[in-house]
């Protein structure tokens, strides 16, 4: 099956999704993250929100810019992100929809133990879900 095609290389952002009660688990994965990003060529940046949120953003609106902006996902999949509305009704729609049309490669990194059934959206009446993704465990 061939690859979406993605942006330029020179383009490629990478976007982290995650539930905020997950934050230890992504800063630690975060720091590996960085040292291979400077390794890869073509990767131009990551966007994690404790980062780049400043004071006084619009951070709904910033969150909705990064996610239009990227072409690599990592979705970072716990029991706490499939509670979370706003992961599950604003991030994963929006991440799901541009992999739908093949713009974006999407990445779950299971936290923990985790039902990637769980892990879906409805978009057009078409159900796109993470259990027909590829994912990473980085836990037991």
């Amino acid at each position: 099956m061939p690859l979406p095609a993605l942006k330029k290389p020179s383009q490629r952002r990478i976007f982290i999704s995650y539930a905020h009660a997950d934050i230890e688990s992504l800063r630690e994965f975060s720091k590996y993250l960085k040292l291979l990003c400077r390794r890869l060529p073509g990767i131009n940046c990551t966007w994690i929100d404790y980062e780049d949120l400043k004071g006084g953003d619009e951070w709904n609106k910033k969150i909705a810019n990064a996610i239009s902006d990227a072409s690599i996902f990592l979705v970072f999949l716990s029991v706490e992100y499939a509670v979370s509305t706003y992961c599950m009704e604003e991030e994963l729609p929006r991440i799901m929809a541009k992999h739908l049309n093949g713009d974006a490669v999407v990445i779950g990194v299971a936290i923990g133990r985790t039902k990637l059934e769980d892990f879906f959206v409805e978009i057009n009446g078409k159900r796109a879900s993470l259990a027909r993704v590829q994912c990473l465990p980085i836990a037991d």
